[in-house]
Parts: C-alpha cells; sequence; structure tokens
C-alpha cells in the first residue's frame, strides 16, 4: 500500500454511519502501557514489567454545521457521558481507498468505545465556525481495511 493523501478523511457516527458534515480533520494517539519498576536492591539496571494499558485519546474537528444532526448528538453524548461505539475514523472518504479505525468490541462482556470529553466552538470574523471534540477512547482502536 503506497502513501495516504490526508485531504480525503472523514469521520462517520451513528447506526447508519453517516459522515458527520464538515468533520475533516482527526488524530488517533493510540495506547499506551503503565511501566511498573521491579527491580530489586544491588542490581545495576532497572527491570520493568508492563501494566495496564491506556486506550488513548481521539480529537477532531471541522466545521459547525447547524444542520447537521450528528454534531448536536456528539455535544448531548458529551453532557451524558455516554460510551460511543457507532463512530469510525476513515482514511479517505473513497471507500476503495483505505480503511476506518472504529471501537472494536473484544467480546460480549468487553467493549471499546469512546467518552467525549469536551467539545469547543471557535468564531472569528473573518473565518467560518469551527467545532471540535475530544475523546477519551477505553479499550482498543481497531483498523479495518
Amino acid at each position: 500500500m503506497g502513501a495516504i493523501v490526508g485531504k480525503n478523511t472523514m469521520v462517520t457516527f451513528g447506526a447508519n454511519n453517516r459522515r458527520i458534515l464538515g468533520m475533516g480533520t482527526w488524530r488517533l494517539t493510540g495506547v499506551t502501557t503503565d511501566m511498573i519498576e521491579v527491580s530489586e536492591f544491588c542490581v545495576d539496571f532497572k527491570e520493568w514489567l508492563c501494566g495496564l494499558k491506556d486506550g488513548g485519546e481521539v480529537s477532531f474537528n471541522g466545521y459547525l454545521n447547524r444542520s447537521c444532526t450528528s454534531q448536536l448528538a456528539l455535544m448531548d453524548v458529551a453532557q451524558d457521558c455516554d460510551c460511543v461505539t457507532s463512530i469510525r475514523f476513515h482514511l479517505s472518504c473513497v471507500s476503495t481507498a483505505g480503511g476506518y479505525f472504529y471501537p472494536m468490541t473484544i467480546t460480549p462482556f468487553t467493549r471499546s468505545c469512546i467518552r467525549i470529553t469536551s467539545w469547543e466552538v471557535s468564531a472569528d470574523k473573518t473565518g467560518l465556525v469551527s467545532i471540535s471534540f475530544t475523546g477519551k477512547v477505553t479499550g482498543l482502536m481497531d483498523y479495518h481495511t
């Protein structure tokens, strides 16, 4: 697979994976692991074990569109601190050009999700009004081709 041009990225949300109008910029930090030091006295080097994993964070932004029900729904999700599973971060808006990242269901008892932690609207008298969302990932984001 060659390089991917980011100009056609998009974010979709909801049961029908509808495109969130105006959203084309996103960032996913990925998994980090807590490291636990277990060194004993009289050793020259520290010894480490892997602890709990952190699913990372996701942020996405674009232009505010008052007719976009998905943007309004995500604002409500943030207010209620709901767990979002039906969100996709696409590498391309052309389905044949790339895949997407999504919260992965591991087993019926463990599922990944994103909790929207904040949203922000920003306006400037010389430009379009923008909106941004930030979320915390619980579990694992998977990649689907």
